[in-house]
């Protein structure tokens, strides 16, 4: 028999509900329902951006592989603007985008002019596939269809990850992370509101800037404030 397929938000509300209630969860939709023409003139902006950027759309969301990723879901630019726009790199950076589903964080930071080299690992391969498509346009842009888990870390220099995981899997990408880097890295985690505090007190971590976005220029960009950290791990300091 064939499995039968949910719709994204529906799944969504009753995973909202089991962890809130089902008043926030239907207080949240209520929002969204509310906001939706604003949701539609954010992604249409979105997806203009898009097309200039790779020649496609990336706004997209595909249900998770794996029973400890979570679904792929596109990044809005506002959000991204928020969390990276302020952000300086160099021509010796490396970022990975850990769970880049269609990438749009790398287009977003190729439309910046990227100084380094820009990774995207994503677990589903027909996403990663479309991913590789659009990033072949750019000398500095890879994506690679695989497991996080065993992909090298410590070519990185910085690491963006937008809910990737679900906590428990979050926390033991961690420690691989600090396990196999041998010099600092940034880290950037969009929706870290379930396990974002499980670096505060570790070794080596330093909590360098948290903020929420919910709204940027008055489009939404979440139907609830989302929050965000920036953070930078240093080997060295862990091991003292």
């Amino acid at each position: 028999m064939a499995s039968l397929h949910v719709p994204y938000g529906i799944r969504r509300f009753v995973d909202r509900a089991r962890k809130e209630g089902v008043g926030p969860a239907a207080a949240t939709t209520a929002r969204r329902f509310r906001d939706r023409p604003l949701y539609t003139v954010r992604n249409r902006l979105d997806e203009a951006r898009d097309k200039r950027l790779t020649g496609v759309s990336l706004e997209q969301c595909v249900a998770a592989v794996s029973e400890g990723a979570i679904d792929t879901i596109s990044t809005p630019y506002g959000t991204l603007e928020q969390v990276l726009g302020r952000e300086r790199f160099s021509a010796s950076d490396v970022l990975l985008d850990v769970g880049c589903g269609v990438g749009r964080p790398l287009a977003y930071l190729a439309g910046k002019r990227f100084p380094g080299r820009l990774v995207g690992i994503e677990l589903n391969p027909q996403v990663a596939q479309a991913a590789q498509q659009w990033a072949a346009r750019y000398g500095n842009v890879s994506v690679v269809a695989g497991d996080a888990f065993q992909h090298d870390l410590a070519p990185y220099t910085a690491f963006f990850m937008w809910k990737a995981m679900v906590p428990d899997v979050f926390r033991r990408f961690i420690l691989k992370l600090e396990a196999e880097v041998r010099h600092p890295v940034r880290v950037f985690y969009v929706g870290d509101q379930d396990d974002g505090d499980f670096m505060i007190g570790r070794p080596g971590w330093e909590l360098r800037r948290r903020d929420w976005v919910s709204r940027v220029r008055g489009l939404p960009m979440h139907a609830v404030p989302t929050r965000f950290s920036c953070w930078v791990f240093d080997p060295a300091q862990a091991r003292k």
